[in-house]
């Protein structure tokens, strides 16, 4: 996102189907164990400019931060910038 706000052309290489890698719901590979929840509470994951849901424990688990990558990639329009199943 920043690199094209300053006229670069990135391009992400995605294993999966959709964003959040490891941690997205439909995962390429199942390292994230069912369950396994955060060692790091929210606010130390999150972005600068966008905050986890309203609403979810301090220590989140692994599809919850897999939604979060969706919800940041929606919301900076970033899905242009990735191929997916490569």
């Amino acid at each position: 996102r920043f690199l094209a706000e300053k006229g670069h052309k990135p391009v992400v290489f995605e294993a999966g189907s959709d964003f959040g890698g490891i941690w997205a719901r439909d995962a390429p590979n199942k390292v994230v164990y069912r369950g396994l929840v955060t060692n790091l509470p929210t606010v130390a994951m999150q972005s600068f400019d966008l905050d986890f849901p309203a609403g979810l424990p301090s220590y989140i688990k692994g599809a919850d931060f897999g939604d979060y990558f969706v919800s940041y990639a929606e919301r900076f329009d970033l899905k242009k910038f990735f191929r997916f199943q490569t």
